[in-house]
């Protein structure tokens, strides 16, 4: 009943966007001097052709569709801009360029970012950040994490090459290819239930990894799951992001982020695999930012299946 509740209204909000797209369009020309610099965060997971997901809660966008966006994107009236552009942005300085920015990123880790994706953003001279798993990079079987997702579970088992986790060697391709690789943790356990230690371990460890691996620093971090009602990310975790000298730090809650707002909490806007070219341009041009208030209200009138209890086996090829 909850899922079929919750597929209903993500059709109903669905709609409520494209209805709301021309009232944004006719709004963002009026606010166009306003000084008031937006910055839209996307959510990517994986870029492939696999069969549409009919409801599985796991983002894949077709190869040909990521490769209009980007196309929209690089021909837009918006900047699209690297996640450490923000630095000073994120304490007031302004970025100036168009009001509208765009910041592209992808969760997990999963090869085809690198097979399908890194060469749609070259051709469009696009920049990205890539946040891994780094207790998955280099394995040849697929993410442990997905257990959760039973449906992705099924597809895993009848194409695993689909679902497999980057190498350190594509890493360090896509980094001298000026992206962006942050971290997602070392298990992509919530963070909710993690004692201190634990949560350590998650971002200071994998940030470490990730550094000797690629042998540079690395200042972007990614929550999995990333809900603030819950609890994935707090003012413990910031600190300790602080503290380990991370500069920003990506949520899942949707909406756009403006100027002076918190570095450690941003908002993103997810991208899946039945949304149209249309359906993009609304969350470009802010149509969907509202929906960022009905997922919180979801999420504090149902609670989430545990997402900390398991621990997956942590085996990699060593950077």
């Amino acid at each position: 009943m909850r899922a079929l509740l919750k597929r209903k209204m993500q059709r109903v909000t669905k709609w409520l966007v494209r209805l709301g797209y021309p009232f944004y369009r006719l709004m963002d020309r009026f606010r166009r001097s306003d000084g008031q610099e937006e910055v839209r965060i996307l959510m990517y997971h994986k870029v492939s052709d696999l069969p549409q997901e009919k409801g599985v809660p796991y983002c894949n966008v077709p190869i040909a569709a990521f490769e209009a966006q980007m196309k929209a994107l690089a021909e837009g009236a918006v900047d699209v801009l690297p996640l450490e552009a923000l630095d000073r942005w994120s304490e007031g300085a302004p970025l100036g360029g168009r009001r509208k920015k765009v910041v592209i990123t992808f969760d997990d880790g999963f090869q085809d970012n690198y097979l399908y994706a890194l060469p749609i953003l070259k051709k469009y001279r696009l920049p990205a950040t890539f946040f891994v798993i780094t207790g998955a990079v280099g394995r040849s079987a697929p993410f442990d994490h997905l257990q959760w997702d039973a449906p992705a579970l099924a597809d895993r088992e009848a194409h695993p090459e689909h679902w497999r986790p980057l190498t350190w060697e594509m890493l360090r391709q896509m980094r001298a290819e000026g992206m962006s690789i942050g971290s997602h943790t070392r298990s992509h356990r919530s963070l909710a239930g993690c004692n201190p230690a634990e949560v350590e371990e998650e971002l200071i460890g994998s940030k470490k990894e990730l550094e000797s691996g690629l042998q540079g620093g690395v200042s972007a971090f990614s929550y999995p799951f990333g809900s603030g009602v819950y609890g994935d990310f707090n003012e413990r975790t910031e600190k300790v992001l602080k503290e380990a000298g991370y500069r920003f730090a990506c949520t899942t809650e949707w909406g756009a982020n403006h100027t002076g707002e918190g570095r450690y909490r941003l908002r993103r806007l997810p991208v899946y695999d039945h949304d149209t070219l249309f359906d993009f341009r609304c969350k470009i041009v802010g149509a969907a930012d509202w929906a960022g208030q009905l997922k919180r209200l979801w999420q504090r009138s149902f609670q989430r299946d545990d997402k900390t209890e398991f621990v997956p086996t942590i085996q990699t090829d060593r950077p």
